[in-house]
């Protein structure tokens, strides 16, 4: 089986590499991406001490990372944490609680998220057409800028 981390570079990505690893899962192959190179170059020799036996890379371009997966596991955070301190600022400024999973900040996040996020489907549908998506939010890290994927 092979399993796919779009937001590679994600603080969170160790732990969630190890899980998969150490569980009974026939994992074969690992792949990272992430639009932050420098911060993906930082976990990767983290991450392949974690793998252990599995089979583990990193690229630079999406569609080589998701490429004949099987499962392709999703962690982004459009605008980075400037922007869910920007978004729960403002909602704040207005007397509602605000945070990025829920309520106005989440329909902040979503519309900053939703257009990457189809990118990322059709690029998984062109090379990986049976592929489970799995949605895992990390509450720190990924830096993906408008407008860039």
């Amino acid at each position: 089986m092979k399993i796919a981390v779009i937001g590679g570079a994600g603080v969170r990505t160790p732990l969630l590499v190890h899980g998969l690893c150490n569980s009974d899962l026939p994992i074969h192959e690992l792949t990272l991406y992430d639009t932050d190179h420098d911060r993906l170059d930082l976990i990767e020799p983290l991450v392949r001490q974690l793998a252990g036996h599995i089979r583990l890379s990193a690229h630079s371009a999406v569609s080589e990372c998701v490429d004949g997966a099987d499962f392709v596991f999703t962690s982004i955070r459009v605008g980075g944490i400037e922007g869910r301190a920007r978004d729960e600022a403002a909602i704040l400024r207005r007397g509602v609680v605000g945070q990025e999973t829920i309520g106005p900040g989440g329909f902040a996040m979503a519309m900053r998220t939703i257009p990457h996020m189809l990118e990322f489907a059709a690029e998984i549908t062109r090379r990986a057409p049976r592929a489970w998506i799995v949605q895992f939010h990390q509450s720190c890290g990924n830096h993906y800028p408008s407008g860039r994927v």
